[in-house]
């Protein structure tokens, strides 16, 4: 195909388009799903908080007691990627078996009674966990003991599943990207058509089969083909006059 031919320059402008559309939309689409991961993350970390919160209690020694622990088997496999601690401002520290000999590094901030804190921090294994925390305030025989609650989870879990889903949407967007580019080719061919029937009338003017062009064409080809007509006119006009002129030259000259 010529370099110079309209059917390229437009097939290849709606390629650069899609091309910049799908990759737009791409990016977009993967920073969704890795915002919503990481809220289901958070929602997950929230209901085990509720469960450590429901769960503990200070004997009349204040020795913490957690008479059951969370439910998701995770928290018993070591290095799970699950985790949950719960410590005292005595140095008392309870934690899921999945900590094993570690423990969760929460920041030195200060919590309020019922405030439910969620950051990220250093976990055993050097992963980077997520972590829900909170503080309450306990009673051993009348006196107050603040307890800091924590649960964590490795963020690895966000990423793997960003990456999963990078993949899948990679190839349903180079599948659609196919679709949408023959598309274009064919909407292209449509678009022109009328100017191939153009080519056609004319050859057929050429060939004196016909005088002028349709004008049953598309609103954006008709001014060409009026004026085109309008010329074809204007010439029929030019021959009747030089013809009247050499037959005038003529009768002159005898």
């Amino acid at each position: 195909m010529n370099r110079h031919s309209l059917r390229l320059r437009l097939v290849a402008g709606g390629i650069v388009a899609i091309l910049i559309a799908l990759a737009v939309s791409g990016a977009a689409l993967i920073v969704l799903f890795e915002r919503h991961v990481s809220r289901t993350l958070a929602l997950e970390l929230d209901v085990h908080l509720k469960q450590l919160l429901s769960n503990i209690d200070v004997d009349p020694q204040g020795k913490l007691v957690l008479m059951q622990p969370p439910v998701d088997p995770r928290f018993g496999d070591p290095l799970s990627g699950l985790y949950w601690q719960v410590g005292d401002d005595h140095g008392q520290l309870l934690r899921s078996r999945s900590l094993w000999e570690s423990a969760v590094e929460l920041p030195a901030d200060r919590l309020s009674p019922g405030e439910t804190h969620q950051h990220e921090a250093a976990g055993p294994g050097g992963q980077r966990v997520l972590v829900a925390e909170r503080a309450i305030t306990l009673s051993a025989d009348g006196t107050p003991v603040t307890v800091r609650l924590a649960v964590a989870e490795d963020l690895a879990r966000v990423s793997v599943a960003t990456s999963a889903f990078t993949q899948d949407l990679s190839i349903a967007l180079a599948l659609l990207g196919c679709v949408l580019v023959v598309a274009t080719w064919v909407q292209v061919g449509v678009g022109l058509h009328p100017l191939v029937a153009l080519r056609r009338g004319i050859a057929e003017i050429r060939a004196g089969r016909v005088r002028h062009l349709p004008s049953s064409v598309p609103t954006e080809v008709l001014p060409l083909v009026e004026e085109v007509n309008a010329l074809i006119d204007a010439q029929e006009h030019e021959i009747e006059r030089s013809r009247g002129r050499a037959a005038d030259l003529a009768h002159g000259l005898k």
